[in-house]
């Protein structure tokens, strides 16, 4: 993330989770789903590894009116394509995956609509639905199975008594209905008449739900071998059980592994999904073999083997200009933001908009008709752009202002006062000790360590009380009776120390992406960490150049920002626990297991997907669950009594540890 971009990724983030938990809770979250996904484009382009990003259900919160309940089987979001570039990237990435695993590339992948509602996951036992979730952070939600069971498409009993079966799907109001009934209550959406009416305790309205499912797994059984397993072996296999079962599953047609003929069907829902007769904001794209799409794993909460895909639409406005804020960077940079009367633009209302820089002003005033400098400024009339849905952007001047009203650099900066230095096309508060320089220093850390409840106006007060925050650090030096009054009592302290204790917990790339490096977050640190194969923060101290992994440009920056925040990374590091990086160098892994078979249960040290990879690396095949075919069982204490270990021994399967398994293949 550039230096001068930390406030406005902050605040994104922070419109992502308000908007998201009223939508979670049932209530009108004042945007529209497309623009959400804006949020989260504009977000993911200014920090692609923001904590926010991971959170499945936008950063969910239970209620306290709907009891919690754990998903038995993990639900996930997916990543966005808004191009056929966006396509090619992740099929392209896919492909790239298949060959470096040993993996046979996909025959086919399936395209469903993309419906607009709240997903929920049905649980069958026996044969009939006993518990109905929302999908919440994706592991645990609400039981919303009073609403559930009014709904139609929602079977109470299916033919499948031998094992449990998960359904998941989109609990969804289709066009006519909300206009029937949703509407004259004033409703402002079916997306948001959806999420409401499943949560509601009394069931009202349910009865004008449609369950739609896209997806079902046995839970807790392999059926490896038996009959049962054909009606799960690939999408297209799904959808047919799910017909047999009594469920009217979403559309869904077949189509090639070939990147024309899934950009051909993309840009064909376009039209397609205009004749659905319920609300779809796309297409989705899953490959069609579950065994590939398994092995394939995931990266944070989305799968590698599908993406939503999307079309980008641009609204266009106009809008009066009133004045300027110059927000401070923790670095010192300022940024201009121009203040707009309030303007609808897409569907959401626009006060403010961020001009980025000064090279920026210049381009939007000469690039525009008379391509005069000295137009952009308090009174002239601008021209907005959301392009995709995204945070818009002034794009041209259409009236310019009144002379001498034009925006210029600030000569002194807004928070210290401080006579401010040009570099380059931002304008720089040069002064260390800047208030706000280390204000946004601290909130940028806490949005990246995802330190729920220490929101801006908390960490305001905090550092206004002087002493106890000044640095990332002090954080983790805070005691409640520090906290207490910033955040108005022991209870909200006692919160927020536990969030603070639960971010201690990192990899080296997330230390070094968080700290606050200029022009480098985790995505540059992940570079550096796995070029260097670094294991310790000592090691990338101890670089003395990071071209050759980052380039030119990146390189000396993530120098420069080594050697300028040194002391505070050493502090953080002493701090924190910084867990051991995934080595991503598997050359020199033994193939020591060629055709034997693992199953891995339990916490483990390494990432469950780095230890996956490791085993495949080996020779060796990964399995869900422990069967009769399973060679090894890798769990935390091989000696251990419980259930899974005791099926596992029963069944002639071999208990190793994690260190154990890694020794076999020389993995050091």
């Amino acid at each position: 993330m550039t230096k001068n971009t930390e406030a406005h990724a902050t605040d994104l983030a922070n419109q992502i989770v308000r908007a998201a938990k009223k939508y979670y809770r049932g209530e009108d979250s004042g945007i529209t789903d497309e623009e959400f996904d804006g949020l989260r484009d504009q977000l993911r382009e200014l920090d692609p590894n923001h904590p926010v990003l991971s959170m499945t259900g936008h950063g969910f919160t239970a209620s306290n009116t709907l009891k919690k309940v754990k998903l038995s089987t993990r639900m996930g979001s997916l990543d966005n394509c808004f191009s056929a570039g966006d396509i090619k990237t992740w099929f392209d990435r896919v492909t790239k995956l298949c060959n470096e695993q040993g993996i046979a590339l996909p025959k086919s992948v399936v395209v469903q609509p993309k419906l607009d509602g709240l997903s929920v996951q049905l649980t069958y036992r026996n044969g009939c639905l006993v518990q109905a979730a929302t999908r919440g952070d994706g592991t645990e939600g609400e039981d919303v199975t009073a609403s559930a069971c009014k709904a139609r498409g929602v079977p109470l009993t299916i033919p499948c008594t031998d094992f449990p079966v998960d359904v998941r799907g989109e609990m969804i109001v289709p066009t006519k209905a909300f206009e029937k009934y949703f509407k004259p209550e004033g409703a402002s959406n079916a997306r948001n008449s959806a999420a409401g009416t499943v949560r509601r305790q009394d069931g009202r309205l349910a009865e004008h739900l449609l369950f739609v499912p896209f997806d079902a797994n046995p839970v807790g059984i392999d059926l490896t071998g038996l009959p049962a397993a054909d009606m799960f072996k690939n999408e297209m296999a799904v959808m047919t059980t799910l017909g047999q079962w009594g469920f009217s599953p979403a559309d869904t047609l077949q189509v090639v592994f070939q990147l024309d003929k899934i950009v051909e069907q993309w840009e064909s829902w376009k039209t397609y999904k205009e004749s659905l007769g319920y609300l779809a904001d796309g297409c989705v794209v899953k490959i069609n073999g579950r065994s590939t799409a398994a092995k394939l794993g995931w990266s944070d909460a989305c799968p590698r083997s599908a993406f939503a895909g999307k079309w980008k639409g641009t609204m266009v406005a106009q809008a009066e200009v009133i004045g300027i804020e110059h927000s401070v960077g923790r670095t010192g940079v300022i940024t201009p933001v121009a203040l707009i009367k309030p303007t609808a633009c897409g569907g959401t209302t626009i006060t403010n908009l961020s001009l980025m820089n000064w090279d920026e002003v210049e381009r939007i005033e000469v690039g525009s008709v008379g391509g005069a400098k000295g137009t952009l400024g308090i009174g002239a009339t601008v021209k907005i752009e959301r392009a995709g849905e995204v945070i818009p952007r002034v794009t041209a001047v259409v009236k310019a202002c009144p002379a001498g009203q034009n925006f210029v650099r600030p000569s002194e900066c807004p928070s210290c006062k401080t006579r401010t230095v040009a570099d380059g096309p931002r304008q720089r508060c040069p002064n260390p000790a800047c208030p706000a320089q280390a204000f946004r220093w601290v909130a940028s850390w806490i949005a990246k360590r995802n330190i729920m409840y220490l929101g801006d106006e908390t960490l305001d007060k905090l550092m206004a009380l002087g002493g106890p925050v000044e640095k990332p650090s002090d954080l983790y030096e805070l005691d409640r009776h520090q906290l207490k009054a910033a955040a108005g009592g022991y209870a909200m302290a006692d919160k927020i120390l536990a969030q603070i204790e639960k971010s201690r917990d990192c990899t080296l790339a997330e230390l070094f992406g968080s700290v606050g490096i200029e022009g480098c977050g985790q995505v540059e640190s992940q570079k550096a960490v796995d070029f260097f194969q670094a294991k310790t923060v000592d090691d990338l101290l101890g670089v003395a150049d990071f071209v050759p992994a980052l380039g030119q440009a990146r390189g000396a920056w993530f120098k420069a920002g080594l050697d300028d925040l040194r002391d505070e990374i050493l502090r953080l590091a002493a701090a924190l626990r910084v867990s051991k990086p995934v080595a991503k160098d598997l050359s020199k892994v033994t193939k020591a297991w060629d055709g034997q078979t693992f199953c891995i249960t339990g916490a483990t040290e390494l990432p469950r997907e780095a230890l996956i990879d490791i085993i495949v690396a080996a020779g060796g095949v990964w399995k869900s669950s422990v069967s009769k075919n399973c060679t090894y069982l890798v769990i935390a204490d091989p000696s251990s009594t419980s259930n899974k270990a005791k099926d596992a021994r029963k069944l002639g399967v071999k208990l190793i540890s994690e260190a154990e398994a890694l020794d076999m293949a020389d993995y050091a």
